[in-house]
């Protein structure tokens, strides 16, 4: 279903119409709502990539896709894409290259909150780690990352020497 911004038509379509004029003005002038670019600094590779804004699309899917590479570390944010605007992506070839030999990070769309269905991006990207802007047990984060098999967790050791391996992380 479409995201709904307000229950007044007019301010929903005001609103479409300033993320239109924000990114046409500010993410990248004079290009297509679906060419953001490759920047890369000092290693540091990232790729930014949408599928733009359509009419009656769920403002959602129109979400930036930001893949970072550093060293050996791969991080994949989604903003808050769903899984219509992520099979978009896919079937315009932008889907980010997931590097098997690193350690990949997913930063949870929509704070890692169940209402995300996010399993399309842990059955894709099969992070080690799970990263959420949420407090750790709270009741909207989502357990299936802790829980997911195709979450494969980090090993940390603590100061007493014990290991633990955590899936996902909360703020």
């Amino acid at each position: 279903p479409n995201s709904v911004i307000s229950e007044d038509p007019g301010k929903e379509n005001f609103a479409k119409k300033v993320y239109k004029y924000m990114h046409d003005t500010y993410i990248h002038p004079n290009a297509p709502h679906n060419e953001v670019g490759t920047p890369t600094f000092a290693g540091l590779e990232m790729k930014i990539d949408h599928i733009g804004y359509e009419n009656e699309m769920d403002l959602n899917d129109a979400s930036v896709i930001t893949n970072i590479l550093f060293k050996n570390t791969q991080f994949l944010i989604p903003g808050d894409l769903s899984e219509d605007g992520f099979n978009k992506i896919v079937a315009q070839g932008k889907a980010p290259i997931v590097i098997s030999t690193a350690t990949r990070i997913l930063i949870a769309p929509h704070h890692g909150r169940e209402s995300a269905e996010a399993n399309y991006l842990v059955d894709y990207f099969k992070p080690h780690i799970v990263l959420a802007s949420a407090k750790e047990g709270d009741e909207h984060t989502d357990a299936m990352y802790s829980q997911s098999k195709n979450v494969q967790g980090y090993s940390v050791i603590n100061g007493t020497g014990s290991i633990t391996n955590y899936k996902f992380l909360a703020t």
